[in-house]
């Protein structure tokens, strides 16, 4: 019988964690483990405040493990409201990268790129963009992307092109 799989490592997410206290009960630790939240009677009501606490983060994931240890979920939880406003944040951030001069001006060898990290609504997430030229002497396409690990779904995107 294969062993189970292992959690994928989140070097930046919150991670909350629900899994029975020793002492009795149910217990809720954020990533490093070393505080938390217990004395909840049943697993339903540490659930419930894992949700509540992942709620107040753009994304932030949440492990519930059974009785015995093992994870029985693992899944990322979204805000959808603050996505939402990372995405007007990166709209409004690409607004510059709008008008083909502008744009084209900015260019290096048909190319340009950053990768690097902003802080929007309150966290700091990766940004990453990249911009060309097309195989048409007058187009540009662009590709934005905010995200907190590279390995999930992103938390905003946003691409087009311009013709010159």
């Amino acid at each position: 019988m294969d062993a189970p799989c292992a959690p994928r490592r989140l070097e930046r997410r919150p991670v909350y964690t629900v899994m029975a206290d020793a002492a009795g009960g149910w217990r809720v630790t954020a990533r490093r483990g070393r505080r938390g939240r217990s004395g909840f009677s049943d697993r339903a009501a540490a659930v419930a405040h894992a949700e509540r606490l992942a709620a107040g983060h753009l994304v932030a994931q949440i492990r519930v493990c059974g009785e015995g240890g093992s994870l029985e979920r693992d899944e990322g939880v979204r805000n959808e409201a603050r996505c939402r406003q990372a995405l007007e944040w990166l709209e409004a951030y690409l607004a510059p990268w709008r008008d083909y001069r502008h744009a084209r001006s900015l260019l290096v060898e048909d190319w340009y790129c950053e990768d690097r990290l902003v802080e929007v609504v309150g966290e700091t997430v990766r940004l990453h963009l990249a911009i060309h030229e097309g195989q048409a002497w007058d187009e540009i396409y662009l590709q934005a992307a905010l995200f907190d690990e590279a390995i999930v779904p992103r938390i905003a995107e946003v691409s087009y092109y311009l013709m010159g």
